[in-house]
Order: C-alpha cells, then sequence, then structure tokens
C-alpha cells in the first residue's frame, strides 16, 4: 500500500539544528554525522590542549632542572669561595707568623783566655758567642745549651752532639726583638788549645736553644749549631812557659745547623 502524501513530506522536511524529526532517516543521519563531527572536533581540541599542557609540564621540567643545575653550580661556587677564603685566611695567618715570629740564633764565635791573675801564666781558654733574636717579637720560655770539645779528625755521621755535663749551661733569657746577648762560656783545657793551634785537632763547639713564640698555638721552635775552629797558626807560641793564643777560624759544620722541623733532634724542653 502506497504510502499518503502527507507521511512522504513529513519526512522530506528539513532536520535544522535544535529539531529531533525523528521519523526522518536523513535526519538521523544528518544527527550522526553532526555529533560524529562535534566528537573529532572535541578529539582534536582535547588533543591539542593535551600537547598544550603537555608544553607546559615539559618547560616546568627544564625550568626545574635549570634551576638545580644552577643551585647546584652556586653550591659549588659557595664550597669554592669558602674553600678559597678558608685558603686566603690560613694563609694570612702563616703569613703573619712568619713575619712576626722570633728567630733566634747564634753567632760571632770567639776564643780567649780565660781572665786570671796575671802571674798565672797557664791559663785555660774560654769560649763565647752571641745569641740573636732577628724576629720582630720576643720568644717565651727560652733556654740555651752549649758544649765544646777538642777531637782529631771529623765527626762520625753517627755523633749525637750530646749535652757535655759540666761543659755547656743551660740558660733561661729574654731577649727582645733586634737584640742579641752573650751566651754563657764555655772551655777549652790550655793542653787542648795547644793540640789545636798545633794543628793536631780541632775543636768542636755545639748547642741549641728552643723558645715559644708570643702567639698562642704555635709550636717549641729551635735552633741548632756546630761550629769548627780552624787553626791559622800561633800568634804567641802557646806552651807552658810563654801562653798566648792562637789564631783560629770559625767553621760552620756538620748537619747539626738547622731550625724548626729541619733540626737533627725534636724539641727537649
Amino acid at each position: 500500500m502506497a504510502d499518503s502524501p502527507h507521511k512522504a513530506d513529513d519526512e522530506k522536511e528539513p532536520c535544522e539544528p535544535g529539531e529531533d524529526n525523528r521519523k526522518s532517516d536523513l535526519c538521523a543521519q544528518w544527527k550522526a554525522a553532526d555529533a560524529a563531527a562535534d566528537s573529532a572536533r572535541w578529539t582534536r581540541l582535547t588533543f591539542v590542549a593535551s600537547l598544550f599542557g603537555l608544553g607546559i609540564a615539559l618547560l616546568t621540567l627544564a625550568a626545574a632542572a635549570a634551576a638545580a643545575i644552577y643551585a647546584r653550580f652556586a653550591a659549588l661556587h659557595s664550597d669554592r669561595s669558602a674553600t678559597a677564603a678558608i685558603a686566603a685566611n690560613s694563609l694570612a695567618q702563616e703569613t703573619f707568623l712568619v713575619e712576626r715570629r722570633a728567630y733566634i740564633f747564634a753567632s760571632d764565635f770567639h776564643i780567649e783566655q780565660a781572665p786570671g791573675p796575671k802571674e798565672q801564666r797557664i791559663r785555660d781558654y774560654i769560649v763565647t758567642f752571641k745569641w740573636n733574636n732577628s724576629g720582630q717579637t720576643w720568644p717565651k720560655r727560652l733556654y740555651t745549651y752549649a758544649s765544646v770539645a777538642v777531637m782529631e779528625g771529623e765527626l762520625s755521621e753517627e755523633f749525637s752532639y750530646p749535652d757535655i755535663e759540666g761543659w755547656g749551661m743551660r740558660q733561661v733569657v729574654f731577649i727582645p726583638s733586634g737584640t742579641q746577648f752573650e751566651s754563657t762560656p764555655v772551655f777549652a783545657s790550655h793542653a787542648d788549645m795547644t793540640r789545636v793551634a798545633e794543628g793536631r785537632a780541632f775543636l768542636y763547639v755545639w748547642g741549641w736553644c728552643e723558645y715559644n713564640d708570643v702567639m698562642p698555638g704555635t709550636p717549641r721552635r729551635r735552633t741548632e749549631f756546630c761550629m769548627r775552629s780552624l787553626s791559622m797558626g800561633i800568634v804567641i807560641p802557646v806552651t807552658e812557659e810563654a801562653p798566648g793564643e792562637a789564631a783560629m777560624r770559625w767553621q760552620v759544620y756538620g748537619p747539626h745547623n738547622a731550625a724548626d722541623e729541619d733540626c737533627v733532634k725534636a724539641p727537649q724542653t
């Protein structure tokens, strides 16, 4: 049976947006196509938004990484700056100590006959020298010691440079900056000096001083010396009948000539 004209016209009526003509297949197809287009459009928008969000996330991650790297470099720079500051401060302190500390050393060695009555023609000899402070401050708890011996030949490498009892004398002294004082004399017998004057022996004088700087926390200091006296001939014949003085030349001798950590021995006082 043929459809009525009225029914055919209903199916052909347009399917405008907002209208719901459920009797028209064409309208249903248009509705489906519109829905598919809307879905595709929203999918594109969602994809674009996702890409935008991903870009923002990547930018945020890059910014965070850059901030972390900058913070790391800043920390390293700070560490280097702190290390450099500590090193500079330490160097300044060391320089101050080097420039301001006391430096004690021995010099001006001298031999002469010991004082005695004029009629006493046979007398021993005394050896004296000067302790000098070339530093800019004074030493604290300064102790000194000197020993003397007359021996034939060279000192052996095993020689211990002992503190000879009865010959040297320990002192506790005060020596301001840029000054010197004379050591306690040590003695050599007339017979020994005759051997030295005649070139049959050497006169050795050795000793040390130990002290502290005035700056707190500094180590105990030590200076060592050893001198050898060489005969340069007889000025006046040195005999029991006619004593006199021998012309001597002093020579720095051996490893016992050093200061602080270069000394043969560690501080003992």
